[in-house]
């Protein structure tokens, strides 16, 4: 059986804001997620860092996504969408490629002002795509919009996980090589959001 109106109507992707928009969600929360449970590990692993150091300086990621949040939404509102977008993956896509330095880090404060510019660059990314994704449908429909724009979301965290599994699995063998293959796979994730940007509309309207 087919719904008229399904509780997760994946058919919304086929308008392209709407597909770029979610792609950013879920690429640029693959990456986030992946260093939150990856760098307490190689840290504590590799570096004999208790987790609670690590902690602190992953906090200061989240200072930075909380500092840029409301400036992407000021970005959007007068640059667009898509220009506010292209700058928030672009300052993603440096604290990324920074972090892939992640073998010569000998503490986590190390890594702390490349996490606070990753930071940065998910705070300045969130509004213009989560904006574009609620006006490429009608307002009739923005609470169909707003469950696959989550459940995007969340399929970004479930991806980082299984490829981590993939990568790092639970081997004692596991080398900072591995490690670092993930944290290329972040950047490159970084990397596809800023080209997902593109698919934003310059200003956002609303559909009728």
């Amino acid at each position: 059986w087919r719904s008229e109106q399904p509780v997760l109507d994946v058919r919304l992707l086929k308008n392209p804001v709407m597909a770029g928009a979610t792609a950013i969600m879920a690429l640029q929360n693959f990456a986030m997620y992946g260093l939150i449970f990856q760098l307490p590990a190689f840290f504590e692993h590799f570096r004999g860092t208790p987790p609670r150091a690590v902690g602190y300086s992953l906090f200061t990621m989240m200072i930075g996504m909380v500092l840029a949040s409301p400036v992407g939404g000021r970005l959007t509102d007068r640059l667009g969408a898509r220009t506010a977008g292209l700058i928030g993956a672009a300052v993603l896509v440096l604290g990324s490629l920074a972090l892939c330095r992640l073998e010569s880090f000998a503490a986590p404060t190390d890594a702390m002002a490349f996490l606070v510019v990753f930071g940065l660059g998910m705070g300045l990314s969130s509004a213009p795509a989560q904006s574009s994704a609620m006006a490429a449908v009608a307002p009739s429909r923005a609470g169909t919009a707003a469950g696959l724009s989550s459940t995007m979301r969340y399929l970004g965290g479930m991806a980082t996980i299984a490829a981590q599994a993939a990568v790092l699995g639970g081997d004692a063998t596991v080398t900072e090589a591995n490690n670092l293959l993930m944290v290329e796979l972040y950047a490159a994730a970084a990397l596809l959001s800023l080209g997902a940007s593109l698919l934003l509309p310059r200003r956002s309207t609303q559909k009728a």
